[in-house]
C-alpha cells in the first residue's frame, strides 16, 4: 500500500538540512537545532509546510483508495497482515467506505425486514436484543424453503 507522506515538520527538516551528517552525534545536533528553529517559527511561517503536507496527504488518500479498490492487491494485503501479526504489529485496515461491505445474508435480511415487528411485539425492555435474535431464529427455521429462497436470492444478487 502507499505510504503516508512526511509530516510538515519533516518536510521542513528535509528542506533545511542540506548536509548529510557524518556521525550520529552530528545528526542529533542538526535535529536539535532544526527543532529549536521550528518551535520558534510562527504559524504563518509554518503554513507553507502544512499546505504542502495537505497536498501530499490528499494525493496519498486518492492513491490509497485506488490501491484498496484494486482486487489484485487483496492477496498482498493479506500477506502483509500475516507478516505483521507474526511480528506483533497491528493489521493494516481497509479504510471505512473504500472496500465494499459484504451484503446481508438471507437470515439478516429477514431480521432487518422484521425488526419493527419484533419491537412492537416485545414487552421486555432489558433483554430485547436477545429476545429478538431468538425470535428471528425460530421464525427463520419455521419459514418455508420457498420463502427462504427469496431472501437468499437477494443476497446472491447483491454479491
Amino acid at each position: 500500500p502507499p505510504k503516508k507522506p512526511a509530516s510538515a515538520y519533516f518536510i521542513f527538516l528535509s528542506r533545511t538540512s542540506t548536509d548529510v551528517p557524518k556521525s550520529r552525534l552530528e545528526a542529533n545536533e542538526a535535529t536539535k537545532s532544526a527543532a529549536t528553529i521550528w518551535n520558534k517559527m510562527t504559524d504563518a511561517e509554518k503554513k507553507p509546510y502544512f499546505d504542502e503536507y495537505k497536498i501530499l496527504y490528499a494525493d496519498f488518500e486518492t492513491r490509497r483508495a485506488k490501491w484498496h479498490k484494486d482486487p489484485k492487491n487483496a492477496p498482498v494485503l493479506r500477506k502483509l497482515n500475516k507478516d505483521r501479526k507474526k511480528h506483533g504489529k497491528h493489521r493494516i485496515h481497509v479504510p471505512e467506505g473504500i472496500a465494499p461491505k459484504r451484503p446481508m445474508t438471507g437470515f439478516l435480511r429477514l431480521v432487518s425486514s422484521s425488526l419493527q415487528l419484533f419491537a412492537d411485539s416485545c414487552s421486555c425492555t432489558k433483554n430485547w436484543v436477545i429476545w429478538a435474535a431468538q425470535e428471528a431464529g425460530s421464525r427463520w427455521k419455521a419459514l418455508p424453503e420457498a420463502e427462504k429462497t427469496k431472501f437468499k436470492q437477494q443476497f446472491y444478487q447483491a454479491r
